[in-house]
C-alpha cells in the first residue's frame, strides 16, 4: 500500500490509524529487545507469567522426555512422532471427517472474495468429546517437565485448509498466516500441533524456524508478515526451514511465540487438516476444562 493510500485511510479511521503505531512501536521494540516479532508487551507478559507461577514450580525430572524438552527450550521445537493412543485418534478423525464439511457444524477460518480457504470446526469438544482425552498421562508429565509445574490448556482448534490459486496465494493477501510470523501471545506458552492425515510437502505443510534462526533474521533486518524486508532467498532458506509433515498423528511441540512460522499452500486438489492444542503454565493443577473457542475464531 503506498504512502498516499495509507494517509488517506488514515484521515478516515483516525482511530485504527493510532492503533496501527501503537502495535508497529510495541512490534519494533519487541524485535530490538527480544528478537522475534510477537511484541514488547506479549515478551513483558511472559515474564510476568514466569513470575507468577514461580511459586508452584517444583523440580520434576522427566529422563524419558529430556531430550524432547531440551530440544523445545533451545530449539523452539520438538518432534513427538505420534503421542496419542492410535483408537482413540483414529475416533476423533472419523468424527471431525463427517463434520467439517457441513456448514452447521464449521465456518470459514479465512475467505478471499467469498470462496473458503480455510474451514474451521464449530464448538469441536461438544462434537468430539473424546479429544480432551488426547492428553494422556504420559504427555502431561512431559508438559509438567517442560513448564517444571503445572500447566493448562488455553486454545484449542482443528481445522482444514485448502488450495489457493497462485495469483492470489502469490500477492500481498495473506489467507491463512501463510506469511512468516511470531504468535502475539504471552511467551509461556506453547503449541502441539498434529496433522489429522498423512501429510507430505503437497498438503501445505506448516514450516517453522527455529528460535537462534528466528533471531538471525530479525537482527539482518525482519520487518513482519506484511513486509519482511529481506531477500526471499534469506528469508526462506530451505537449509533454516523444519516442514511438518508425516504419517497421521505426527505431533510438533512448537513455541510459536518466539519462532517464526507459517502455513503454506496446499497442492491442487489437496488440502491439510490441522490440530492445535495450546499449553501455558499454570498456579493450578491441569484440569480437562479446555476453552472451546473455535466458534468464535479470530485470525
Amino acid at each position: 500500500m503506498g504512502f498516499s493510500k495509507k494517509f488517506r485511510k488514515a484521515i478516515r479511521d483516525p482511530a485504527h490509524a493510532m492503533e496501527v503505531v501503537k502495535k508497529n512501536i510495541d512490534i519494533k521494540a519487541g524485535k530490538l529487545i527480544y528478537k522475534n516479532t510477537a511484541g514488547f508487551q506479549q515478551n513483558r507478559q511472559g515474564e510476568k507469567t514466569k513470575q507468577e507461577v514461580q511459586k508452584s514450580r517444583t523440580k520434576i525430572i522427566v529422563k524419558e522426555h529430556e531430550d524432547t524438552i531440551l530440544s523445545l527450550k533451545n530449539e523452539g521445537l520438538a518432534n513427538l512422532g505420534c503421542p496419542f493412543d492410535d483408537k482413540l485418534l483414529k475416533r476423533i478423525i472419523e468424527k471431525y471427517n463427517n463434520f467439517i464439511e457441513d456448514d452447521k457444524h464449521s465456518m470459514s477460518r479465512s475467505k478471499f472474495q467469498d470462496k473458503i480457504y480455510s474451514r474451521v470446526l464449530k464448538d469441536p469438544l461438544d462434537k468430539i468429546p473424546e479429544l480432551k482425552d488426547l492428553l494422556s498421562d504420559k504427555i502431561q508429565k512431559m508438559i509438567s517437565g517442560y513448564y517444571q509445574g503445572n500447566f493448562q490448556v488455553s486454545y484449542f482448534s482443528i481445522w482444514r485448509n485448502y488450495h489457493i490459486p497462485p495469483e492470489i496465494y502469490d500477492g500481498e493477501k495473506e489467507i491463512f498466516a501463510n506469511h512468516w510470523h511470531c504468535d502475539t501471545n504471552d511467551t509461556t506458552q506453547t503449541i502441539l500441533f498434529t496433522n489429522l492425515m498423512d501429510v507430505t510437502s503437497e498438503h501445505g505443510p506448516l514450516e517453522v524456524q527455529s528460535i537462534k534462526r528466528t533471531k538471525e533474521l530479525v537482527k539482518k533486518g525482519f520487518g513482519y508478515r506484511n513486509n519482511y524486508n529481506l531477500p526471499d532467498n534469506i528469508v526462506n532458506d530451505p537449509n533454516n526451514i523444519i516442514q511438518h509433515i508425516g504419517p497421521v498423528g505426527s505431533t510438533l511441540w512448537a513455541w510459536t511465540t518466539v519462532c517464526l512460522h507459517r502455513a503454506t499452500n496446499p497442492a491442487p486438489g489437496k488440502f491439510r487438516d490441522m490440530m492445535q492444542i495450546r499449553l501455558k503454565p499454570s498456579v493450578e493443577p491441569y484440569t480437562d476444562d479446555w476453552p472451546d473457542e473455535a466458534s468464535s475464531y479470530q485470525k
